[in-house]
């Protein structure tokens, strides 16, 4: 059985900026997405931006407009993965972001929306626990998991946002 390990952020100068932020109850969640989304965006000399534009996620972005079931969908993304080597975990959060991008077939969801709400989500969930009842931060886990999930949120319709703007502006 396997073990879940919460490895900290390096101590680089971007990611001490998002730390001296993150969870302080007196700044906002959208200061506090931007200093975690500027720390990721320079984490590991950049690789973020590399790992977000693997052709995998480019073929999950494209199932995602297809109509298929999350399950053909997700089927035919693993059969995708099986032929590429160097798949990260950029390209498990693509492979999330289908999951959720199919399963709301109602109200489809934007693919890149949730893909970088995840990626969010997941740089969030490597610090948040270090600050958890430390004085002026969340309080309580239930407060981080909240917190995360707001930053999430803000991140998702910031992305959402300029979806929609990069619509209007291809509009006749």
């Amino acid at each position: 059985m396997g073990t879940s390990r919460n490895d900290p952020s390096p101590p680089t100068p971007s990611w001490k900026a998002a730390r001296a932020v993150l969870g302080k109850t007196d700044v906002s969640v959208a200061m506090q997405a931007r200093e975690v989304c500027r720390a990721a965006a320079h984490d590991r000399e950049g690789a973020l931006q590399r790992d977000l534009s693997h052709p995998l996620l480019a073929k999950a972005w494209e199932l995602s407009r297809e109509g298929l079931s999350p399950h053909q969908a997700l089927q035919n993304f693993d059969e995708a993965a099986l032929y590429v080597a160097n798949v990260g975990l950029a390209v498990e959060f693509g492979r999330r972001a289908l999951a959720r991008c199919t399963l709301q077939a109602a109200t489809p969801k934007s693919f890149p929306s949730e893909l970088f709400s995840d990626a969010i989500g997941y740089y969030v969930a490597r610090d948040l626990p270090s600050v958890v009842a430390v004085q002026g931060r969340v309080q309580a886990v239930s407060d981080a998991i909240k917190l995360k999930s707001s930053i999430r949120d803000f991140v998702h319709s910031r992305v959402s946002a300029l979806e929609s703007l990069g619509q209007h502006m291809h509009d006749p």
